[in-house]
């Protein structure tokens, strides 16, 4: 069988890249650290940033293998100078111009993954990935029922565990536990493409990450899980669709959605009391920035007010749901926030590049399910990565996601498994 093991990664654990690799994949997977400096809140993303983004680009002049950025990438260039042009027109300049920088910062890191050609095959069977998934699984979980249990924690817990809506939530080394179950998700797919069932345990890893994602009590990741699962094993079919698959798996769609509807309906009957599950503060907190999102819109519907506008435009909205904290002024909607931010120019562009993404890498996921002279875990790591965007864009990202730098590494490695699919490495 053909096999990418060994492209694009480097030839020595000890090499540069694969230092800047492992430092990069820390900062991203823990950017809840967080610093107060000049009245900024400073991350391991945005003090990193900069200085990684410089070493590699010296290591690029230095390489003599070229550097080819994907189409998508100029696209998504030209989505960060209309939200820059957004942001410098919008009500309140001073204070977008700042969250534009912050925002950069975060999206450098997609662009540094594919400088590096990061090789995804290689990253998700990784003992660094799976110490990861461990953390972020099992021992998470445990941490979590020591928390419930008040059991005497160390203090680092506490940055583990996030309070609010009712109760404690797992939000891991991600701000918010809104973000922790969407990307707990991915690293479950990443996991179940490894196939180890005969492994105990690949069987506890397994359980302890879908119990973390439990314990995040947030229905968004929810939701884009169970999709993003039904996506990823119609992905990995083995052949060629005809049309009867396609009736099939539109039926089991409809009835996967009907089920998901039945259980929430349940869920809500029997547990709805506890605001934890139900949740009824932050619906009605939702529907209230909507609201005022909704005005700003109205204002700039084209351009929109410059990126994170929001908090700055309405910032007596926390008084409005009793909080105290700018925090709670949140458009928590990832196209409602793009239309805010950036106008329809920006929300067009924004998905026609996301989009884009998905379909690059869907089609070489496909290609790669009907050549079967291609190993079935480098199609499975390709199909978890395309389901878990597919899930996540459907799924509308309840507190959106493109403000770390997490979520540009995981469309960067789509990108590159689109690139390394499509190499001449794979033909036969």
């Amino acid at each position: 069988m053909t096999s990418l093991h060994t492209y694009g990664t480097p030839t020595s654990r000890l090499s540069v890249r694969y230092v800047l690799a492992l430092i990069i994949g820390f900062t991203v997977t823990f950017n809840n650290v967080e610093w107060s400096f000049g009245g900024n809140t400073l991350t391991l993303e945005r003090i990193l940033s900069v200085p990684l983004f410089l070493i590699i680009c010296v290591l690029l002049i230095g390489s003599k293998i070229p550097f080819r950025l994907p189409k998508t990438g100029l696209i998504l260039l030209v989505w960060i100078a209309l939200t820059f042009f957004s942001s410098a027109t919008g009500p309140v300049p001073a204070w977008s111009l700042k969250m534009f920088l912050g925002l950069l910062f975060a999206i450098s890191f997609y662009y540094m993954t594919i400088g590096l050609r990061a090789n995804p095959f290689t990253i998700f069977k990784s003992r660094t990935f799976l110490s990861l998934a461990w953390f972020c699984g099992p021992f998470l979980s445990i941490i979590y029922v020591a928390s419930v249990l008040h059991l005497q924690l160390p203090d680092i817990a506490l940055h583990w565990l996030q309070e609010g809506s009712g109760g404690t939530r797992i939000r891991g080394g991600i701000t918010e536990a809104n973000l922790f179950g969407v990307f707990v998700s991915l690293i479950t797919l990443a996991v179940v493409a490894l196939g180890k069932t005969k492994k105990v345990w690949w069987w506890i890893l397994v359980l302890g990450l879908h119990t973390s994602l439990l314990f995040s009590f947030s229905r968004a990741p929810w939701i884009s899980y169970i999709l993003s699962v039904g996506i990823y094993y119609a992905l990995i079919k083995r052949s060629h669709y005809k049309a009867r698959s396609f009736v099939w798996y539109t039926l089991a769609a409809l009835l996967l959605i009907g089920l998901i509807v039945a259980a929430s309906y349940f869920v809500m009957a029997e547990f709805g009391d506890n605001e934890i599950i139900g949740r009824t503060h932050s619906v009605r907190t939702r529907f209230i920035m909507w609201g005022l999102a909704a005005e700003s819109i109205l204002k700039n519907p084209f351009l929109g007010n410059g990126i994170y506008s929001f908090s700055e435009i309405y910032s007596f909205a926390p008084e409005l749901v009793g909080s105290d904290s700018h925090r709670s002024a949140w458009i928590s909607n990832l196209p409602l926030a793009l239309l805010h931010d950036t106008g329809v120019f920006g929300l067009l562009l924004f998905f026609f590049f996301m989009i884009s993404v998905i379909r690059r890498g869907f089609v070489a996921v496909r290609k790669t399910a009907v050549n079967r002279t291609i190993d079935v875990y480098q199609l499975k790591i390709g199909a978890a990565l395309v389901a878990f965007l597919m899930a996540m864009v459907f799924s509308s990202q309840s507190i959106p996601a493109h403000s770390i730098a997490i979520f540009w590494v995981c469309i960067a490695l789509t990108e590159r498994f689109a690139t390394l699919s499509n190499s001449s490495s794979l033909k036969d």
